[in-house]
């Protein structure tokens, strides 16, 4: 069968206009490969929160499908969720998480 370029998923129909769980937003993994579309928008007009969790899922559904996920129609407050979760995961994790300790004279603390 010949793909299609470009489908439409409208988030609010499909889940809710409040996304705030990630397993809600894996269900959608199932009907996005289900299209045959090359380029997959996810439409989030009318959605008014997604949760922290569910941002993360969105990236990494977008990041895991061989079709090109799109974002489009959100709002600012939708925007940024998906800003912040993004910057958070582009920020390498410090290896060494160890903690050490020093000893330090007292009166090093009040200079």
């Amino acid at each position: 069968m010949k793909k299609q370029s470009k489908s439409t998923i409208k988030i609010a129909e499909v889940i809710a206009s409040v996304v705030s769980s990630r397993d809600i937003v894996d269900s959608l993994e199932a009907i996005i490969k289900k299209t045959h579309a090359t380029t997959v928008e996810l439409d989030f007009c009318d959605v008014v929160f997604v949760s922290r969790s569910a941002a993360h899922e969105f990236l990494l559904l977008q990041k895991k499908l061989s079709q090109t996920v799109l974002f489009v129609n959100t709002n600012e407050d939708v925007t940024t969720m998906l800003r912040v979760v993004a910057a958070n995961r582009a920020v390498p994790k410090n290896v060494d998480q160890t903690l050490r300790f020093e000893r330090i004279s007292a009166d090093a603390l009040f200079i």
